[in-house]
């Protein structure tokens, strides 16, 4: 039952995907660490290659043929300009963090996916989303809804999350409960 839940939302997904024409592939940037000394990202060795290949989208970081995260200057960022940021739970770091440049000397305001309102918090269930675990199929649902939201403008995230948690772990979540996966704290989000 668990496994079939999980291909169900896969086939979903990749069902909706195949049907895409995607003509341009969305850029986007996993923003792995971050605070007032450190900028890092994903390079071609590490979850954000995986993430953007498995929604069709392209890493930007994935240039670097790095095993982990890697640090990045805000000049690289520049250069790349992603269409969407992406931040990961290994950092306190929230949207407005970079919309307000509040966190060190960044300035993130020439960059299209800041300019355009595009940079979300990544999902924070029953662990951090950036690397793989048992919120993977969820959290793939996510990113390709926020990846490309006309594209899978059908998906119903929070119904999906409560059938997946129901499913596989025998848990009713309310929908503030899901809520609060999809938009986690900066609390929850602190890397000790």
């Amino acid at each position: 039952m668990i496994m079939e839940t999980i291909n169900n939302m896969l086939i979903e997904l990749y069902a909706t995907m195949a049907q895409a024409e995607i003509e341009k592939k969305e850029n986007v940037f996993f923003l792995f660490q971050y605070n007032d000394s450190a900028l890092t990202t994903s390079g071609k060795h590490f979850f954000g290659e995986w993430w953007a290949n498995a929604v069709g989208a392209v890493n930007v970081g994935g240039e670097m043929d790095t095993v982990n995260s890697t640090p990045v200057s805000m000049e690289q960022v520049y250069v790349w300009n992603p269409a969407r940021i992406l931040i990961t739970n290994y950092n306190t770091a929230q949207p407005d963090d970079l919309y307000n440049n509040t966190i060190g000397n960044y300035d993130w305001s020439e960059v299209d996916a800041v300019k355009n309102g595009k940079v979300s918090k990544m999902p924070l269930g029953m662990y951090r989303s950036y690397t793989c675990g048992v919120d993977t199929p969820v959290t793939l649902l996510w990113m390709a809804k926020t990846v490309y939201p006309t594209l899978f403008e059908d998906i119903d995230i929070t119904e999906e999350a409560q059938k997946y948690y129901k499913t596989v772990f025998d848990i009713e979540l309310s929908a503030e409960q899901v809520e609060r996966i999809f938009a986690p704290s900066s609390d929850g989000s602190a890397f000790n």
